[in-house]
């Protein structure tokens, strides 16, 4: 298993870190999530 690491863009505030780590990167299949 990989170490996560958290992106510099992420960092500058709580919401963006919220989303960096809950939705970025994560592979979405139901096409209603994302449009």
């Amino acid at each position: 298993m990989t170490e996560h690491k958290t992106c510099a863009w992420a960092m500058n505030h709580p919401l963006e870190r919220e989303y960096h780590d809950a939705e970025w990167g994560v592979p979405v299949y139901d096409d209603k999530v994302l449009f």
